[in-house]
């Protein structure tokens, strides 16, 4: 079995393998430069630069990806940041930072900051979403705010608030800023959707469950 070349800073750390097909490592893990075919699971701090990963990721911490590929899906309970990274489907449980970073889908329980991405798949969120120059196929969220500026998105469906069912739905506010085109239609289940279009966006949404505010 390939063992890649590993940089580690816990004063615990073990590398080890769980079957013939999986690697497991304990502690703040730090891999440059190498290409891994096995399955990969990080109990910790996770630093990765310039790598391949053939299989699948997890990790239980923090997790940073620079100019890396995670060919199966990437699984982080924790923080994650990547930067000029390919990833095939990534779930997540924490605050997501991607710049530069494709993605073929998402599931994610956290903020999301998107810079310079894609996700050409489905994103499902229940978070705040904020996305920068960045494209989108098609979102599903859960939340009350969600932000996207110079942003090309399919669709958008906002998921009704999990609150008191006695209470009246609480207003839900999408922001497009920029340039951000939305190409299908926006839909609010609760049916008290807001729509905030900046003066730079060109076509105004279609939407169904809300309204659209035209800002100054």
């Amino acid at each position: 079995m390939y063992i890649a070349k590993i940089f580690f800073a816990a004063t615990i750390f073990i590398l080890s393998a769980f079957d013939s097909n999986a690697l497991s490592s304990f502690g703040s893990t730090r891999i440059q430069s190498k290409t891994i075919d096995e399955s990969y699971k990080v109990f910790g701090g996770a630093k990765f630069e310039n790598v391949i990963l053939k299989s699948s990721l997890r990790v239980f911490g923090p997790c940073k990806l620079f100019d890396s590929e995670v060919k199966g899906t990437l699984t982080v309970q924790g923080e994650l940041q990547a930067r000029t990274t390919k990833l095939s489907h990534l779930k997540a449980q924490g605050e997501v930072d991607l710049r530069g970073t494709t993605v073929e889908g998402a599931e994610i329980q956290g903020h999301l900051r998107l810079r310079k991405s894609k996700i050409k798949g489905r994103l499902n969120l229940m978070g705040y979403l904020d996305a920068d120059e960045s494209e989108i196929d098609e979102i599903k969220i859960s939340t009350n705010e969600m932000k996207l500026k110079d942003a090309k998105v399919k669709s958008i469906y906002v998921r009704k608030n999990h609150a008191d069912k006695k209470a009246a739905p609480a207003q839900q506010i999408i922001y497009l800023l920029g340039k951000t085109s939305i190409k299908e239609r926006i839909v609010f289940e609760n049916g008290n959707g807001l729509v905030v279009v900046g003066k730079r966006v060109k076509k105004m949404p279609v939407v169904e469950g809300g309204r659209v505010h035209a800002s100054l």
